[in-house]
């Protein structure tokens, strides 16, 4: 079975030295791919290639995700989960149940869109006008508005037997940084990001 495979610039959520390098089987109509350094696109390729053929031997999320993943419950405020936010350093948490099951995701941008809600949609482009009282009140209603108010509730998540091309993938299409690991009860069990797909295929280039 013949298989193509085309190199090309990235989409702009990804550095101008990053390619997208993917593959199709064209009985199928099937198509992966990954984002790689541009002098490591032949490489990669090859990689891809093999891990075709041996589907059984493709590395899976269960074996680079972080299982330690911090996240906040749906009751929290506003300020708690922004104040956490600033503590970790970090630009996004999952929010969960007490049953640790996966409601949403609550980021810097939610906090944003929350208090500067005066935007205007105009040509394509947001233009923004300017109310420091507004924006002011608006940030001081963080410390009552519960988190479940702000975060998104429409989040792409993975699990852990998902092969490592197929979260590059939807990383790639749903412009995605990471993504929530899930089990069958929806209950979060760890977090996959773009770097950790990245380590992976590097250890199958060294097991190669």
């Amino acid at each position: 079975m013949a298989w193509s495979f085309s190199a090309h610039i990235c989409v702009p959520c990804i550095p101008d030295r990053f390619f997208a390098i993917s593959y199709r089987r064209p009985a199928q109509g099937y198509r992966c791919g990954v984002a790689v350094l541009e002098d490591q696109r032949s490489h990669t390729r090859n990689l891809l290639a093999s891990c075709i053929i041996h589907k059984e031997a493709y590395m899976k999320v269960g074996e680079v995700m972080t299982r330690e993943v911090k996240s906040i419950s749906f009751d929290a405020t506003g300020i708690e989960a922004l104040r956490l936010l600033q503590e970790m350093k970090i630009s996004g948490l999952p929010v969960v149940d007490k049953e640790n099951k996966l409601l949403g995701m609550f980021t810097e941008k939610d906090v944003l869109s929350y208090i500067l809600p005066s935007y205007i949609e105009k040509v394509g482009r947001f233009i923004y006008k300017d109310d420091p009282k507004s924006t002011k009140k608006k940030f001081a209603e963080l410390s009552t508005v519960k988190i479940q108010q702000l975060m998104r509730k429409d989040v792409v998540t993975t699990t852990e037997d998902t092969a490592l091309c197929e979260v590059a993938r939807i990383m790639l299409t749903q412009k995605a940084r990471r993504l929530p690991v899930v089990d069958s009860n929806a209950r979060l069990i760890g977090i996959i990001a773009r770097e950790d797909v990245l380590r992976g295929f590097t250890q199958e280039t060294q097991q190669a």
